[in-house]
């Protein structure tokens, strides 16, 4: 907002006297001697009571004296008296800006406007109000017109710059604001801006630079500690954002935003108590912000506090129902809990809002694999890549699969990383909860029979959260678990009953192993292969004489294996699986059919297989 400017119309008459008596007054004024120089300007006033320069001087004095109700009186004369003149519009706007009676404001600068287009302040003041009313593509209109009326102003550039940014376009902010810098290279709150925009473009150092640019000059800013923060943690430094964070909490430990950040942080690293004690925090300073709300539904959704957690998603709902990553993260806690007619509403809103948004294309397609609705899945899954979804090596692997009959390609490591490291926040509470999950326990009564001598050394490949580990620890001497999901690890890893948890490819793994051990375990891992033949191959070199393979596969009629389009998972027939037991010298110790799991209420069946080295 731009102080009232000082009118340079006069009353014609007089002209001599008055206007040195006038520049005498202006003179004490602009000295900051205000009681003085409203004394001459109320001299002037007996004189000449309606001189619109002179009331414009006397508003802006009681103005910045404080007494906004004389000064608003002297303007309401001024406009009265010449209500074509636009000075006295102009001030008038500044002191209802300063009382935040926006909306009287507004009609004051534009008034000013009608009355002089060619009016540099007016126009600036007015863009300068329409950004502040959240109307950005009006400000602009102003913020160009002011520039071309007076190009070299700083203050136009750089309010033209921010209003760039509101427009989300940071390539046109960063001309206006380098232009600011260049010009003036003092005006050190510009880095704070360019920071912004450099964050915007996903252009993180250069962000860094300036916030480190800016907080040389007010090292006081928890503002920028609290961006900065935000910055080292898009680029994968925790420990970095970790220390902004707190430096920011240091100078003022009530800033929401640092509180909402820091939760943000604690969410990516799996901390989620002090995640939910972040946004707590920051809603309790904030209760008014729907992505604090939608953040502490996503993460009491990652504990598994599905009610408390809709409940936070509806709150963000209440404040901003046009906030679109809240009802993303609503459908995605209703496809966990399996109830995909409301995700796939959630994600459709999400989409509604935002056309834009890959992921929710990728997750209603997830749901239309479950329904069996292909046609619909393929369309969005190829949307989802036409948008620059950011797992393309998943999508087309999917894409690949749909469009052949005869599909037995394995997944790439990227689909089955990225499927468990989403699944494993809530991998064991959905799989023992809610699927029935079977297989640990069934297999441990067929092959505890053939393992008298405990202790042995185990390998247990696809070990995930350790569900199958925490079975045979007790009989193990030695733990070795392999998976692909990092994120499935650290759950297993909290367990404590590894000896070793290696991040690997299975295949890959076995190949470059060169220890033996005595049982190899593979529930539920076979699946995500297809061809095991690899596999089979590979076994022999890791057991011991007379060691043992237990394994499953869900079950399929026929001779061979198959991909199934509405769970991207394959099963195995008993006689392909026979086949490889016989052609690489296995011997086929115990064989059931029985449930390994439920798939939306009904019973999936697989074949439990233990097989020995012979």
């Amino acid at each position: 907002m731009t102080p009232p400017k000082k009118s340079t119309v006069f009353d014609s008459k007089k002209v001599s006297k008055f206007d040195r008596e006038l520049a005498l007054a202006q003179a004490t004024h602009q000295r900051g001697e205000l009681d003085a120089a409203l004394q001459q300007y109320q001299a002037l006033l007996l004189t000449s009571p309606h001189h619109v320069k002179l009331l414009n001087h006397i508003g802006i004095l009681w103005s910045q004296k404080g007494d906004h109700d004389k000064a608003r009186a002297t303007f309401s004369l001024a406009i009265a008296q010449h209500p074509t003149e636009a000075d006295a519009f102009v001030n008038m706007g500044v002191v209802e800006e300063s009382l935040n009676e926006l909306n009287q404001a507004l009609v004051n600068y534009t008034k000013a406007v009608e009355l002089k287009p060619q009016y540099a302040l007016a126009q600036f003041n007015l863009g300068n109000l329409l950004f502040k009313l959240d109307r950005p593509e009006e400000a602009l209109n102003c913020m160009n017109e002011a520039l071309r009326l007076n190009p070299g102003s700083i203050q136009t550039v750089l309010k033209r710059g921010l209003i760039w940014l509101r427009l989300k376009k940071p390539n046109l902010a960063l001309t206006d604001l380098n232009w600011v810098l260049r010009t003036d290279p003092g005006i050190f709150q510009v880095h704070f801006y360019k920071a912004q925009a450099h964050t915007d473009l996903s252009e993180f150092e250069q962000a860094l630079e300036s916030y480190d640019a800016f907080l040389g000059k007010y090292p006081q800013s928890f503002e920028a500690y609290t961006n900065r923060g935000h910055v080292y943690s898009q680029l994968g430094r925790p420990e970095l954002a970790l220390e902004s964070y707190q430096a920011s909490l240091r100078i003022n430990p009530n800033f929401y935003l640092t509180h909402l950040n820091l939760g943000v942080l604690y969410q990516e690293t799996h901390q989620l108590d002090l995640a939910l004690q972040c946004y707590a925090r920051s809603i309790d300073l904030n209760p008014h912000v729907a992505q604090t709300h939608a953040n502490m539904g996503s993460a009491l959704k990652a504990q598994g506090q599905y009610q408390k957690a809709k409940e936070s998603f509806e709150r963000a709902i209440a404040l901003d129902d046009h906030y679109e990553p809240t009802y993303f993260n609503m459908g995605l806690m209703y496809f966990e809990l399996q109830q995909f007619e409301l995700a796939v509403q959630c994600f459709s809103k999400t989409i509604e809002i935002n056309p834009q948004f890959a992921e929710a294309y990728f997750h209603r397609a997830n749901i239309h694999f479950q329904q069996q609705n292909l046609a619909l899945a393929k369309t969005d899954i190829e949307k989802a890549v036409q948008l620059g979804f950011k797992r393309r090596v998943e999508a087309e692997y999917i894409l690949r699969a749909l469009e052949s009959d005869q599909f037995k390609e394995a997944p790439p490591p990227e689909f089955v990383t990225n499927l468990f490291n989403q699944y494993a926040s809530y991998f064991e509470r959905q799989l023992v909860g809610e699927l029935a999950y079977q297989s640990p326990a069934f297999m441990f009564r067929q092959l505890e029979p053939l393992l008298p001598n405990a202790p042995y050394s185990f390998l247990d490949l696809g070990c995930g959260t350790g569900l199958s580990g925490s079975v045979w620890s007790p009989m193990a001497k030695s733990l070795v678990g392999v998976d692909l999901s990092n994120r499935m690890l650290d759950v297993a890893r909290e367990k404590n009953i590894y000896s070793e948890l290696i991040q690997s490819d299975i295949v890959e793994f076995l190949v470059q192993n060169n220890r033996i051990f005595d049982v190899v375990l593979a529930l539920d891992v076979f699946i995500y292969l297809g061809d095991l033949g690899q596999v089979f191959e590979n076994l022999h070199r890791a057991l011991a004489h007379d060691g043992y393979v237990a394994f499953t596969v869900e079950e399929q009629e026929g001779t061979s294996f198959s991909i199934q389009a509405n769970t991207m998972r394959f099963k195995h027939s008993k006689y392909y699986c026979d086949e490889l037991a016989g052609r690489y010298g296995w011997k086929i110790q115990q064989m059931s059919r029985a449930i390994i799991r439920k798939n939306q209420g009904n019973d999936v069946m697989g074949l439990y297989y233990v097989l020995q080295k012979s």
